[in-house]
């Protein structure tokens, strides 16, 4: 079975505990914050296996994206669940990120989103939110740093192409 993991803010959603078969209450934080689409795809990444210790490149390669170290929640999600979402399509393209192709190969853009699309994904959120033991991570900002460090020194990550904020966190700039 096959994974996709996606950061989002944990916060736009848990503050009213909704449930899948009340989306309609859902903020709409939550959908401009966390599902914020661009050309109608929605950027996820590609994993094997929903063990966290498994997937750190894609992490670091995801947190590198951002323009500093932040604290993170991730989520991951089963991608036979969006796969059965009608007329949307899981395409595979190149992640722009400062990773290397290895990485950047795993990227994925849910395709063809539009507002009933949007909404089933929002109930897939939802749905995970909601189980005993959901496939959901927070990474404070140290260990958010350790994992783009770790891909920085195993050459997964350019640090070149990381932002000014990065590299001096890094030690790779000032």
């Amino acid at each position: 079975m096959a994974y996709l993991v996606r950061k989002f803010n944990r916060a736009k959603w848990e503050p009213s505990a909704i449930r899948p078969e009340h989306i309609n209450q859902l903020t709409a934080d939550a959908f401009t914050s966390c599902l914020r689409t661009s050309g109608n795809t929605l950027s996820v990444w590609h994993a094997e296996s929903p063990d966290w210790g498994t997937f750190d490149d894609i992490l670091a390669a995801l947190f590198s994206t951002l323009d500093g170290p932040n604290r993170a929640d991730v989520i991951i999600f089963e991608e036979e669940v969006i796969e059965n979402i009608a007329g949307v399509d899981l395409l595979v393209t190149e992640g722009g990120t400062a990773a290397d192709t290895t990485v950047n190969s795993k990227h994925r853009d849910i395709a063809n989103l539009n507002y009933e699309s949007i909404s089933q994904l929002a109930e897939v959120v939802l749905s995970e939110l909601g189980k005993q033991e959901p496939l959901i991570k927070r990474y404070n900002e140290k260990k958010v740093i350790e994992l783009v460090k770790n891909s920085v020194d195993n050459g997964r990550i350019d640090p070149a192409h990381l932002h000014k904020r990065w590299q001096v966190k890094l030690g790779i700039a000032s």
